[in-house]
């Protein structure tokens, strides 16, 4: 992501990322790598913008996030966990 905004966390989605072994820093470091990989993928239930990621972390993890991206450039983070291997492949691959 070019342009970094704020991110939004509260209870609910630092709790379910955390339950994928994932927390907000790295969540954010993977969002911001400037190798990502970003895919639109339909909208929130609001109807802001959907976005699938694949990043890789300051410790060198990929992760797959589900971000939408709130009014005033505010990125929301529903999920994130590590990226499965086909995942960490399109990574690699896309990335170069």
């Amino acid at each position: 992501m070019q342009d970094r905004g704020e991110f939004e966390w509260d209870e609910h989605n630092e709790d379910h990322i955390a339950g994928h072994d994932v927390d907000s820093d790295e969540a954010e470091e993977a969002a911001t790598d400037s190798n990502a990989v970003f895919r639109r993928r339909g909208k929130d239930r609001f109807g802001n913008p959907r976005y699938l990621c694949l990043g890789k972390t300051e410790s060198g993890r990929i992760l797959f996030l589900v971000v939408d991206l709130k009014p005033g450039r505010r990125w929301r983070v529903g999920s994130a966990r590590e990226a499965v291997p086909h995942e960490r492949k399109e990574y690699r691959k896309r990335s170069k």
